[in-house]
């Protein structure tokens, strides 16, 4: 499938709802706790792995007229990777107050929407709709 820029960060955050959803809430804490150096190599893969992801989307996006040109994208990605690791921190967003859906789901319109184009932005609203009318959680 040929997707464009913003498709795929849709798939991202859908994709990270299902992921989430099977994770055990307690592996941070017990690999921090127990398995210190195993928990930094995976939060050094996971940091990685994210800003590479978001690179290669943001090239795609500025070459395809989806997002802005005058962007720095090394700079856009480590942004959204701290920005999306923030999430998970407890004490920011309890998650007796804020879904990880709904938390996620603002999170991905607020970086679209500041990076997009007129089309980028159309777009995201077409994916909105779309996730409205299939039942996919767009309510953020």
């Amino acid at each position: 499938l040929n997707k464009n820029a913003v498709e795929d960060m849709w798939g991202f955050y859908v994709n990270g709802l299902r992921f989430m959803g099977q994770m055990n809430p307690y592996l941070d804490f017990e690999l921090r706790k127990y398995y210190p150096e195993s928990h930094y190599i995976l939060e050094r893969f996971k940091t990685d792995f994210v800003v590479a992801t978001t690179l290669r989307n943001l090239h795609k996006g500025i070459e395809s007229g989806y997002y802005h040109g005058d962007l720095n994208p090394e700079i856009v990605a480590k942004i959204y990777a701290s920005r999306l690791f923030a999430i998970f921190d407890a004490e920011m967003f309890p998650v007796e107050r804020f879904s990880l859906s709904e938390t996620l789901l603002t999170m991905l319109k607020y970086h679209i929407r500041g990076i997009a184009t007129v089309k980028g932005i159309n777009e995201l609203q077409r994916l909105l709709t779309i996730s409205v009318e299939s039942g996919i959680s767009t309510q953020a």
